[in-house]
């Protein structure tokens, strides 16, 4: 491994590091408000989230969820899509941890 590829490495693991983390972070503070947004996401099947400025909207589909950032146009920009799974319980246990991830990576997009 070269001297590059080893900075590299470093770099992508303190990124990760950080990434992580912070979703970590995001679920313990805002685990209630996760909670909340998770039952109404179930029940209307598409939720719109505001996020400094921003607009996080969430769809689920048959067996995920999609996450796209809603521009000032109403257009969208997909963000990310994870899987669900179909029973509810698992929506349930899966969507907080989406919520946080997509707040990370939106919260590092607007720091770099």
């Amino acid at each position: 491994m070269t001297k590059n590829q080893e900075n590299e490495s470093l770099e992508d693991k303190e990124s990760d590091s950080r990434f992580f983390g912070m979703i970590n972070d995001l679920r313990e503070k805002n685990s209630s408000r996760y909670e909340i947004e998770t039952q109404q996401l179930l029940h209307n099947r598409t939720i719109d989230v505001p996020h400094n400025g921003s607009v996080l909207r969430y769809q689920l589909d048959r067996v995920g969820c999609t996450c796209s950032i809603v521009m000032a146009d109403n257009s969208e920009e997909k963000l990310s899509w994870t899987r669900l799974g179909w029973k509810k319980s698992q929506r349930q246990s899966g969507l907080p941890e989406f919520f946080a991830a997509n707040e990370a990576r939106l919260i590092l997009q607007e720091r770099d």
